[in-house]
């Protein structure tokens, strides 16, 4: 992975984590923190060529996929009890 492209990574993480914190489960927002931490561990640890596993890339997009899925979750909830007609 290009050092461009993991900083750009580790950016979109941050304002995921940022912008839906309050809507995530502990674990899941602990989990996220975890990944962002170890992405910018690799970041510092090689910054002319760094190297992410493949675990890694694997588990950060599975915890952006439960925060997304929690919001999805919460919004139609909302619309089906808010906005029903």
């Amino acid at each position: 992975m290009k050092s461009d492209q993991l900083k750009a990574c580790i950016e979109a993480l941050r304002a995921f984590h940022q912008e839906k914190h309050h809507e995530l489960n502990t674990s899941v927002s602990s989990e996220l923190t975890a990944i962002i931490a170890a992405l910018e561990d690799r970041q510092e640890a090689v910054a002319s060529k760094p190297r992410v596993s493949y675990e890694t890339c694997q588990k950060a997009l599975e915890l952006m996929a439960k925060g997304l899925s929690v919001v999805t979750n919460l919004s139609a909830l909302i619309d089906q009890f808010f906005h029903s007609d």
